[in-house]
């Protein structure tokens, strides 16, 4: 229950804020403009991750913090 709870809590705060549907694209001329995407158009995925100590957890923490995002997708 608490998962779903979680992913209806993140998906609002998605369709209320724009910046977090925005991408950068970059036109024929090299330059780029941003455009924002509709509340439906990239669903929110939520993985789940088991970790077996604490090491475990840490070192999925700090591989999704230094995650380097696309931001033309």
């Amino acid at each position: 229950v608490s998962l779903r709870c979680l992913e209806k809590s993140i998906k609002a705060i998605v369709d209320r804020h724009e910046i977090l549907r925005t991408i950068i694209i970059e036109d024929s001329t090299g330059s780029y403009y941003q455009e924002i995407l509709e509340t439906d158009s990239h669903p929110v995925e939520i993985l789940t991750i088991r970790c077996t100590s604490q090491v475990d957890l840490d070192e999925n923490i700090k591989r999704d913090v230094n995650h380097i995002y696309d931001l033309s997708n």
